[in-house]
């Protein structure tokens, strides 16, 4: 069984990322030819150099890439134009800054940029694996904002901040005082609350940003039961020992917080989970020396509270109902237990060792959801001729106290 419930974890994320949806856009191709379309929306994170669009529900899927489309938008979702810039792919990691390059080394590059704000004024995103950078539109000219960190001659990382001064000179007429550019921190956050502060909108307005990231951060009371199936064996110079009981059901509590990550569509999200762990059980363990063996009383308890860090995926059945898959990386903490025997054999006591779990369950409109859960730990110290697992099958019901209609 615990077999068959891994592999359904592992094989189940294949079935995930095929569900993203053609949703209602444009392009506007080479000829200045606007068409309206369904593009594949993947809800990007870093700026695509291609996508996918259909004419209709039934046609084929055609690919859109730098060569062809000069703009393509989803209707209230995301709009990026085809464009060429200047751009210095700076990388302000600390392992990349390097000595003296203070000023921007720039290359000629065709992109898709994001279009953040379409007004009197416009602002643009540009995002890649390791460089995110913003430009402004001057006079028909596209502007990369500079922020580069480098190494002076004191050997100190100190930050190129020539975006605040291009800024103030981009919105002068607008009479900023010059704290509001100074305080500026390079981020997509700021800029468009700097470009909300003199009257241009976002190409997404905070309406639609407010449906699309409603319900974005959650707290589920989470009620449920676990299946705890101990296994202890152990091998001497004499002999064999081992000691199975059969599965006992446990009431297990727990507090689950969850943020929504504000890309790839809202499938992915990353959780933080407390949970208490009590159970005992009293049996009976087999010792072997050769053709001989016999019985030796086990008792064996333990109760932690364990803080689970972990990231979720979902899969949407429609508007209300997903499927979602999970893992987590667990911290025992607060410990208590032990396990003892008749014989003389060495007690093994409770340790703070931890864990890996995974989940595989159901959801209803953020509101309330299903789960089943597999864990596998050694809450004992072992010796160099005995060790105890437990493993947990547990099936957790959870209720967002948070969730808004």
């Amino acid at each position: 069984m615990k077999f068959k419930f891994i592999l359904l974890l592992l094989v189940f994320p294949c079935v995930l990322f095929s569900q993203i949806n053609f949703e209602k856009g444009y392009i506007i191709g080479k000829n200045n030819n606007k068409t309206e379309c369904l593009i594949k929306n993947k809800d990007w994170l870093e700026n695509p150099t291609e996508f996918e669009y259909k004419l209709d529900q039934n046609s084929d899927i055609i690919i859109g890439d730098l060569n062809t489309i000069k703009e393509f938008a989803i209707e209230n979702e995301v709009k990026f134009i085809n464009t060429e810039v200047k751009i210095d792919k700076f990388n302000n990691e600390p392992k990349n800054v390097e000595f003296n390059k203070r000023n921007p080394e720039y290359t000629n590059a065709n992109v898709f940029l994001r279009v953040l704000i379409d007004d009197k004024y416009k602002l643009y995103e540009y995002r890649v694996y390791n460089h995110i950078s913003f430009f402004i539109q001057d006079a028909g000219q596209y502007q990369q904002l500079i922020y580069k960190k480098y190494i002076d001659d004191d050997l100190q990382v100190v930050s190129n901040n020539l975006y605040k001064q291009q800024l103030a000179t981009y919105l002068s007429q607008e009479n900023l005082d010059l704290t509001v550019f100074e305080r500026l921190n390079y981020s997509r956050f700021d800029f468009e609350k700097l470009f909300k502060k003199v009257g241009s909108k976002n190409v997404v307005t905070e309406e639609i940003k407010k449906v699309k990231y409603k319900n974005a951060f959650r707290i589920y009371l989470q009620p449920g039961f676990s299946m705890v199936s101990p296994s202890i064996t152990a091998r001497d110079n004499y002999g064999s020992y081992s000691f199975k009981s059969g599965s006992k059901l446990i009431f297990r509590p727990a507090v689950d917080l969850e943020y929504n990550l504000p890309f790839n569509k809202n499938k992915w999200s990353i959780f933080m989970n407390l949970s208490a762990i009590n159970y005992s059980f009293n049996g009976t363990g087999k010792y072997l020396t050769g053709i001989y063996s016999s019985d030796i009383a086990t008792d064996m308890s333990y109760k932690s509270m364990d803080l689970g860090l972990g990231v979720k995926h979902y899969l949407f059945l429609n508007s209300k109902s997903s499927i979602f898959i999970d893992g987590a990386y667990n911290i025992s903490m607060s410990t208590n237990g032990k396990v003892t025997y008749s014989s003389n054999f060495q007690s093994l006591e409770a340790t703070n060792e931890n864990y890996f779990s995974f989940g595989l369950g159901y959801n209803y409109n953020n509101l309330i959801g299903l789960e089943a859960k597999y864990t596998s730990k050694k809450p004992f110290t072992s010796s160099y001729y005995m060790d105890a697992d437990v493993s947990l099958i547990s099936f957790i019901l959870s209720y967002n106290i948070l969730h808004k209609k």
